[in-house]
């Protein structure tokens, strides 16, 4: 199957990055994108730049980083990644694929969701969007229709605590990004929920799907 998300990584950061389009001679920052969007915007918050951001081929440019610092080195940069399958680079210079973490590659062939640096538990306490992100990477899907799973089974019922913990403490902005990476309506959201957390079985007279399309009828609310 063909990708259609390559992201480029750079130790330019990204305010250079974006400034560097912007004055290219094609003048891109100046052109209009889709309903008149712009064709380039950068995201501080993500230390990336987009280039066409509303197309679904669009690309992103991605600085590499250390917890947040700029950072020179790819292997500092994978470990800060959500995933293995997230850490994987292609050096196009030499023409060869790189994969620090060492579980990258193999995680995409057997469609696995493996956090990089830290337990789950850890990992999705920390931002209630990285909850959003493991939903969306569980339900993407290969060449002949079948989802990716936990590296983990734990995940799963780890990624249901935090879903339903968050829901109820997050402010306007922490749903509106949690949604941004979900990238789908409510309806969509539910049903991906429904599959990933459907097999879990029910503790304490708790039906885990019923907690988890609650968990999004309120993030999805946003009041």
């Amino acid at each position: 199957k063909d990708p259609n998300d390559i992201d480029y990584a750079t130790t330019m950061p990204a305010n250079d990055t974006y400034q560097a389009i912007v004055d290219s001679p094609d003048e891109l920052g100046k052109k209009g994108g889709a309903q008149g969007q712009p064709v380039v915007r950068m995201k501080k918050e993500f230390g990336s730049v987009q280039v066409e951001p509303d197309n679904r081929t669009g690309l992103d440019i991605i600085s590499t980083h250390d917890d947040g610092n700029a950072s020179l080195r790819l292997d500092l940069d994978a470990l800060s990644r959500d995933f293995t399958v997230n850490a994987v680079y292609y050096d196009i210079a030499n023409e060869t694929v790189i994969d620090p973490t060492g579980h990258g590659l193999d995680d995409l062939l057997t469609r696995r969701v493996r956090f990089v640096n830290a337990s789950s538990d850890k990992s999705l306490e920390e931002q209630p969007w990285r909850v959003a992100r493991w939903l969306k990477m569980m339900s993407k899907q290969d060449a002949n229709g079948n989802y990716f799973e936990a590296a983990d089974a734990q995940d799963v019922t780890t990624a249901l605590k935090w879903l339903d913990e968050h829901s109820k403490t997050m402010d306007l902005d922490a749903k509106q990004r949690f949604m941004d990476r979900m990238s789908c309506s409510e309806v969509e959201a539910k049903a991906r929920v429904t599959r990933i957390f459907g097999r879990l079985p029910k503790v304490g007279g708790q039906d885990p799907v019923k907690t988890a399309l609650a968990a999004i009828a309120a993030i999805y609310r946003k009041v």
